[in-house]
């Protein structure tokens, strides 16, 4: 019985006839078709902001897991704006961050990303910006970063 290389690179046994058979499958990649913005500005010396982040860091894994929900064709990025030492030191403001933010979303100018304080939470989902002012739980902030972008989520942790 002749042998033949497959496409795969291993031998395949054929009885006279050629096979160019593809073994396994071909995964077309995910291509992501809505952008969310997922932003927080905060302070390094403001107490709520201290006591948010190990939620904002549970929140920003978990979805960047994408463990337990599901959410196709969505691609999150993180905008973490601070009022750092670090920042200060290398002459950055919170002002200047913003203002970098604005051109990258809204070049037009029609909508501005602004702090009234500190811990200020925003996304921008299908162009629109909104600011969350609920309960800073884990629960809330992730029901509410992922909500009205396509999204199904379960809380199976």
């Amino acid at each position: 019985m002749p042998t033949q290389p497959s496409v795969s690179g291993g031998k395949k046994k054929t009885k006279g006839k050629k096979s160019n058979t593809l073994r396994g499958t071909r995964r077309t990649p995910r291509v992501a078709t809505k952008k969310v913005v997922v932003g927080l500005i905060y302070a390094d010396w403001c107490g709520h902001c201290k006591s948010l982040k190990p939620i904002w860091n549970k929140m920003e894994k978990y979805i960047k897991l994408g463990k337990g929900r599901s959410l196709r064709n969505t691609a999150f990025e993180f905008a973490r704006i601070g009022d750092t030492t670090e920042n200060k030191k290398n002459g950055i403001s919170v002002e200047s961050l913003l203002e970098r933010l604005n051109l990258k979303y809204f070049p037009e100018g029609d909508q501005r990303v602004s702090a009234d304080g500190f811990p200020t939470l925003f996304k921008i989902c299908d162009n629109k910006l909104e600011y969350y002012s609920g309960e800073r739980t884990f629960k809330q902030l992730l029901r509410w970063y992922t909500a009205d972008c396509s999204a199904t989520i379960s809380f199976n942790q």
